[in-house]
């Protein structure tokens, strides 16, 4: 029964994240969209220099080039004095400049997970040790800790897809923290996977 109230809550909270991106597509003026593209180029050149923004620049254009040509074409046929058709072309601009930003944010998340490979591997090794040794000892493994480490994995995980979806600026901190986070979470499960399985 307590397994199902948690699946309800995750389910209304994917659907009302679901929501609030769509509605945020929806309203959310091409000028925030524009500041959020610069301060994200200019967030990932601060953090990782011009030769990785270049690199991502160049990835991200070869993957929108053809989406992009598509809506430039589109914008061209529209009528801009129609309030309509202004609005869907303010949409298509503000729909490219998500998509970009979405992609930027991916490449710098596989940036830190491919620098913190040798962290999330050291942290997941090492719980599986610490298990394993307290398995020819008279330790309590906590099943309350490796919940609390799938539940963290799982929150990590949300964050990121959060970070990665939000049509706002936010500081490039946060993809570290995410990943130390996730580091966290995978020893604390490994750790204390029970004795018998």
């Amino acid at each position: 029964m307590n397994n199902d109230v948690g699946q309800q809550w995750l389910n209304f909270l994917l659907v009302l994240s679901g929501a609030a991106l769509l509605g945020a597509w929806l309203l959310i003026p091409p000028t925030i969209a524009e500041r959020t593209w610069h301060d994200e180029h200019r967030q990932l050149i601060d953090w990782a220099g011009e030769s990785a923004h270049q690199w991502v620049v160049d990835q991200a254009s070869a993957m929108l080039g053809a989406v992009s040509a598509d809506a430039t074409t589109l914008m061209n046929q529209l009528d801009l004095d129609n309030d309509l058709e202004k609005w869907i072309s303010e949409r298509t601009y503000v729909t490219l400049l998500l998509t970009s930003i979405l992609i930027v944010r991916l490449f710098s998340l596989a940036m830190w997970v491919l620098l913190s490979a040798p962290l999330l591997l050291a942290a997941t090794v090492d719980g599986y040790h610490v298990r394993e040794i307290r398995k020819t000892s008279f330790v309590f493994q906590s099943p309350l800790r490796h919940m609390a480490g799938t539940r963290l994995f799982l929150l990590s995980c949300m964050a990121a897809v959060i970070w990665l979806c939000i049509p706002l600026s936010v500081p490039t901190v946060i993809t570290p923290v995410i990943v130390l986070l996730i580091a966290l979470a995978l020893w604390l499960w490994s750790a204390h996977l029970q004795k018998r399985i």
